[in-house]
């Protein structure tokens, strides 16, 4: 062995030694403190694949030293070197070959050391050129290889979780051609990956929304740091059109990614929501305006009907005012069915609920129903078997199908058919979530489908809205379809229209199961009228509207009646206590300001128990309280109220007994 050749091989310069200068010290011990203090294993075999050399990291590696191994053969000692194919590399190698790296997992028996080693193989050879031996460098890569190996479990973790995602995340070049899309993509939007993967992103991009996303992929590029995020619409595969939003980050600086990484969810059912919940709100807010009107307008009707009533029961009129005074009391009418209607659609109206069979409320008025549609339209009737039964008022659920029944009809000129359905549903969370804010549970599904003209969008989203309409003018009031969507409301149940221009409309109403099974159908109860309605009694009206106050007052004077009359609460009381026992009867509003109706009784009856007492409002949900808290109906007056009613209902108080029932 000649360790100046070694010296040579691992010199930068390719000049002989010989050509060198002499050198003032002996090469060989040097060279042996060199391979001795090298960061890698070196060992050196000779033609017999003998140890000649083992250096202090290849003693560290192995546990044996190097006097153990030196003259002896190295498969003798480490027989892997047989099995990992090192000396099948070493005999190429002293075939003049140099053998490249070769990765092997290595654990020494001698001192337990488990690790991954990489070797290289080059030829030794003496001062005439000849091979002699083989020079093997052994280098440690443990660390790399478990940094490899904890890097494809994280990229193997990492892409388990990216594809598992719901999300669809892509990764796009800097021209915007996308190098990566995750398999989401095709259960949001049935494009398989390998559509996407290749091509911009920015095809299946809805034309109006493209200049929008395009300008925020340039901002991404030009101001790197700054992520961005864009809402937009997207084609389905099945042609179709989501609503998408994607947070997009820039990491094409980043040598792991090298592109532009884009996040996008699913938006629609969101948006659809957020939609219905702000034409919810919406309709609400204009209940609670038209609510408000209609009230304060009962308290007008209330007084134009009952002095128009108190005109006409005048003797000495000319026809032409009883003509005239007729038309007053038409219109009055025609008004205080349109108030109706606004408190239906407010949810204000005065309901008398029960439990019922909506196949029996049907079929009740099947023969209306068939009359109304007429003889160009095919009336159906699908009815569910064991239909369960539902608690609301049958009057106003005839009501709800002769509105939607008449606007099938007239969204069918020319004829079509017309179904009514009805069934059991089980609304699971699923389906909940879809016709939010429809809680899950039991529900009587009542159905009417039309083969009409249908409606868009934005029809449909106004559709339940007071005073809309798109029939002609004089054709309709627009309060048909918002007085169904009050009473179904008041009624605890939800409504959804489902419609499509040219393909007709369906609106579904569920309506909760009731617990109770429906009866079979009973009148219901009304007070017995008592006839005349005149007296001489004395009577206390307390209301703050000037006009009912004093409509009110001459309407039972004219009956007979001594009245008093007191603008709130408080001087009620005042007037009450004066007149002491003289006092047989107490009308008053419930809502009054200074003091209220229910205070002002709560006083009288605790000084005078056996005052009688008759209430009056415009307000259902006062109605509703007086009631669910025991109060007869005989003892509660629902404005607008005609004369004839006011003074049938005061006649029978007082003679029927005393006190609120």
């Amino acid at each position: 062995m000649h360790t100046s050749r070694i010296l040579a091989r691992v010199s930068p310069d390719s000049t002989s030694p010989e050509s060198l200068p002499p050198l003032p010290w002996d090469p060989a011990p040097l060279a042996a403190r060199v391979l001795e203090g090298v960061g890698e294993g070196v060992a050196i075999y000779d033609r017999e694949l003998r140890y000649r050399m083992f250096n202090r990291v290849m003693e560290e590696r192995s546990g044996l030293s190097a006097a153990a191994v030196y003259g002896k053969p190295c498969y003798e000692i480490f027989p892997h070197m047989v099995t990992e194919g090192v000396v099948d590399d070493i005999r190429r190698a002293l075939a003049g070959e140099r053998v490249g790296t070769h990765d092997f997992r290595y654990r020494s028996p001698y001192n337990g050391r488990d690790g991954w080693y990489t070797s290289r193989l080059e030829p030794l050879t003496d001062e005439g050129g000849q091979i002699v031996g083989v020079i093997g460098h052994i280098l440690d890569i443990t660390d790399r290889k478990v940094a490899e190996a904890e890097l494809r479990r994280s990229e193997a973790r990492f892409r388990t979780i990216i594809e598992g995602a719901g999300d669809v995340v892509t990764i796009l070049d800097r021209d915007g051609i996308a190098r990566y899309s995750s398999p989401a993509v095709t259960t949001l939007l049935g494009w398989a990956v390998e559509e996407c993967v290749g091509r911009n992103p920015i095809d299946r991009i809805h034309p109006d929304d493209r200049e929008e996303v395009l300008a925020l992929y340039r901002a991404l590029v030009r101001v790197p740091e700054q992520p961005q995020r864009l809402q937009y619409r997207s084609l389905h595969a099945d042609g179709s059109w989501r609503v998408m939003m994607s947070s997009a980050r820039n990491l094409l600086g980043d040598p792991a990614v090298r592109g532009i990484v884009v996040t996008t969810r699913d938006m629609t059912a969101w948006v659809e929501l957020q939609e219905r919940l702000h034409q919810s709100q919406r309709i609400e807010a204009v209940g609670r305006l038209a609510g408000g009107v209609a009230h304060d307008f009962n308290n007008l009707l209330t007084v134009i009907r009952g002095n128009a009533q108190l005109l006409q029961a005048a003797r000495a009129l000319s026809s032409e005012a009883v003509a005239e005074l007729d038309e007053i009391a038409q219109a009055a009418e025609r008004a205080a069915t349109l108030t109706r209607q606004l408190l239906a659609f407010s949810r204000q109206q005065v309901l008398q609920p029960r439990v019922l069979d909506l196949n029996a409320v049907v079929t009740g008025v099947w023969r209306l129903l068939e009359r109304l549609v007429g003889a160009a339209v095919s009336l159906e009737f699908h009815p569910g078997a064991s239909l369960g039964a539902v608690t609301a008022d049958p009057v106003q659920v005839e009501q709800v199908l002769l509105n939607l029944v008449v606007n099938a009809r007239d969204a069918m000129p020319g004829g079509g058919v017309l179904a009514i359905e009805t069934g059991n549903v089980a609304v699971d969370d699923a389906l909940a979530q879809r016709h939010a804010p429809m809680p899950a549970g039991r529900y009587v599904q009542l159905a009417v489908r039309d083969t009409g003209v249908g409606m868009d969008a934005v029809t449909m989203a106004r559709a339940f809205e007071p005073f809309f309409t798109t029939k002609a003018l004089g054709h309709g009031t627009g309060m048909g379809l918002s007085t169904v969507y009050g009473v179904v409301k008041q009624s605890g149940g939800y409504i959804w229209v489902d419609s499509e221009p040219g393909k007709g409309a369906s609106f579904t109403i569920y309506l909760p199961v009731s617990e109770a099974p429906a009866p079979a159908p009973v009148p219901s109860p009304r007070p017995a009228l008592v006839e005349g309605g005149r007296g001489s009694e004395t009577i206390l009206v307390a209301e703050d509207e000037p006009l009912v106050r004093a409509m009110t007052r001459r309407t039972l004077e004219r009956a007979g009646y001594r009245v008093y009359q007191a603008p709130n609460g408080e001087e009620a009381l005042t007037i009450a206590r004066e007149l002491g026992d003289t006092l047989d009867l107490l009308i008053t509003d419930i809502v009054m300001p200074v003091m209220g109706g229910r205070e002002l009784v709560a006083r009288l009856q605790h000084e005078r128990p056996s005052l009688r007492i008759l209430f009056m409002s415009g307000y259902t949900h006062e109605r509703d309280a007086y009631l669910s808290e025991g109060g007869g109906v005989s003892h509660f007056l629902h404005k607008p109220f005609t004369l004839a009613e006011l003074r049938e209902r005061v006649r029978l108080l007082l003679d029927q007994g005393v006190g609120v029932a």
